[in-house]
């Protein structure tokens, strides 16, 4: 079984509420974190618009 992994390419620091709300976006996709991994998973490849949500997410906490 093949697994997709979403990582940042540099830690960001993020409040409690903002990770939660991070990992909330993300399980509307069925993703969701591992610590284990540092990054959030996908059972299937991630389409382009969770990566644009994601990216414009985190692009309005800085």
């Amino acid at each position: 079984m093949d697994i997709w992994v979403l990582k940042l390419k540099r830690k960001i620091w993020l409040e409690k509420d903002d990770f939660s709300e991070l990992k909330e976006l993300v399980e509307c996709y069925d993703g969701y974190y591992s610590g284990f991994s540092g990054g959030f998973i996908f059972k299937s490849m991630p389409i382009k618009r969770i990566l644009e949500e994601v990216t414009e997410f985190l692009e309005n906490l800085v």
